[in-house]
């Protein structure tokens, strides 16, 4: 069963409120600088060091830091699947497809 529990490849430090403020996001949104060190798998997708993770599948997660993201990913998806990781870059909202390893 363990080959089923997915592992997410991005990490980073959560910003500061006053990060989020002059990003205009909720001081409560999940939003955490990916580090200068991009997993292989998370390049692929195209994320890039730096970038703002804001979440996953377009969902709004609130009152959660970049430990509680992994958490989530591992409880809720499964090795294998697709999700969509959501980015802030230079003021641009992406969407990038991951497999999950």
């Amino acid at each position: 069963m363990q080959h089923l529990v997915p592992s997410l490849p991005v990490f980073g430090e959560d910003l500061t409120a006053a990060e989020k403020k002059a990003l205009r996001l909720s001081a409560e949104q999940l939003a955490f600088r990916q580090r200068d060190k991009v997993h292989s798998q998370a390049q692929a997708a195209g994320i890039r060091a730096r970038d703002i993770i804001l979440g996953v599948d377009d969902r709004k997660l609130e009152k959660m830091d970049a430990g509680d993201l992994y958490q989530y990913v591992r409880q809720g998806y499964l090795a294998g699947d697709r999700i969509t990781i959501n980015v802030l870059r230079d003021g641009k909202r992406l969407r990038l497809p991951l497999t999950l390893p």
